[in-house]
């Protein structure tokens, strides 16, 4: 065996020592309440809306392809609500498909401002 010298017997004695306490303040701030408290779990469905300057929220930048998009579909573009996404749907199911973007202009409710905003959004 080994034997150590008392300053050596001191030295290892302190080093446990802080081992335990270091330790056992570990685990009290890991199981606390108090730790605990300042954390919520949430879950979402789906990532929140980004919020425009004007307070408004922004829609998601996906392509919809606009001769197959359903309701749900157009709504996720800017400007676009549900009544102007039935809108939407009743002249295509009227005239056939979309062959350009500025068609849209063609129904009631959706203009020049309207189609630039979602000029980047919308496919064929």
């Amino acid at each position: 065996m080994f034997s150590l010298t008392r300053r050596e017997q001191i030295v290892v004695a302190l080093l446990v020592a802080s081992l335990v306490i270091g330790g056992a303040i570990s685990l009290w701030d890991h199981f606390s309440p108090e730790a605990t408290e300042d954390f919520q779990v949430v879950r979402v469905a789906d990532p929140p809306e980004a919020i425009s300057e004007e307070g408004e929220p922004e829609k998601p930048a996906e392509k919809v392809h606009l001769n197959t998009a359903t309701a749900q579909d157009l709504e996720r573009l800017p400007r676009i609500g549900p009544k102007m996404a039935q809108k939407i749907l009743q002249w295509r199911a009227d005239h056939g498909p979309f062959r350009t973007l500025d068609d849209l202009a063609a129904i009631p409710g959706i203009g020049k401002k309207t189609i630039d905003e979602i000029r980047d959004m919308a496919t064929f």
